[in-house]
């Protein structure tokens, strides 16, 4: 892997048209190094022995109930606080 010195970031910041310190050109480079240490300590982890997860945040048990349109009283000054109408639907 290649190391991330100053003339590097010198040159990314020269391609992006940003003018840094050097404060902050060694700051940024120790941010993206310690990001970089992050990723590929991750990259180097066993997983193989780990079963996948469709959906990892959800515990989902049951069913999902069945969606039912209701009617709101007062339509007319909802849609008076909205922005912008478009046929009697909020525009966005």
């Amino acid at each position: 892997m290649v190391k991330l010195t100053r003339e590097i970031m010198q040159e990314i910041c020269n391609n992006l048209m940003i003018d840094l310190s050097e404060q902050e050109i060694e700051i940024i480079t120790k941010l993206i190094e310690n990001s970089v240490n992050k990723i590929n300590t991750i990259k180097n982890l066993d997983f193989s022995d780990v079963k996948p997860m469709h959906y990892p945040t959800i515990k989902f048990e049951g069913e999902f109930r069945k969606d039912e349109p209701q009617e709101f009283d007062n339509k007319k000054a909802l849609l008076e606080l909205a922005g912008e109408i478009e046929d009697g639907y909020i525009k966005v």
